[in-house]
């Protein structure tokens, strides 16, 4: 308590849009998948361990499942 989060992190569910058959005008609807957008937000300071992460997630971002910054 007394502390303020400087991290936010939320997974989103992954949605397709697919022909619905049934709609004669061919208006897609939505299908969700088994997959998850996740979406972190960090407000970073200047402490040792902000700077840490910040490290780790620029390492990250080459791999196949890595991290992307949206910025």
């Amino acid at each position: 308590m007394g502390r303020i989060g400087r991290l936010w992190y939320r997974m989103y569910p992954l949605v397709r849009s697919v022909r619905n058959p049934q709609d004669l005008n061919g208006r897609p609807i939505p299908k969700t998948t088994p997959k998850y957008f996740e979406l972190l937000t960090l407000f970073p300071d200047d402490s040792a361990e902000s700077r840490q992460f910040v490290q780790f997630l620029n390492s990250q971002q080459n791999r196949p499942q890595g991290f992307q910054k949206l910025w």
